[in-house]
């Protein structure tokens, strides 16, 4: 006959397997989870930098426009202007 801490011992082996077969478990889903991000986020690599590219032959100093287009696009604001209180 089993003694009580034999009982006891078995009871917190088997949820210490359950556990961490749980545990096991997540990691592998979380590990697919960021192989999927890391997927994703590697197809958007030649875009970004196509346009990166594109920026930067459109905005460079040489280009008259740029003066015209950047002051009629971004309004100009005051030197002297109160930063917005913060809310508490």
């Amino acid at each position: 006959m089993a003694s009580q801490f034999e009982i006891d011992h078995a009871k917190l082996l088997e949820k210490v397997s359950q556990g961490l077969d749980q545990l096991s478990t997540n990691i592998n889903h979380l590990n697919r989870n960021l192989e999927t991000i890391n997927t994703i986020g590697s197809e958007f690599e030649a875009p970004a930098y196509l346009w990166e590219e594109f920026h930067q032959a459109v905005m460079t100093p040489e280009n008259p426009i740029n003066a015209t287009l950047t002051s009629s696009i971004i309004p100009r604001t005051s030197s002297k202007r109160k930063s917005p209180e913060k809310s508490a």
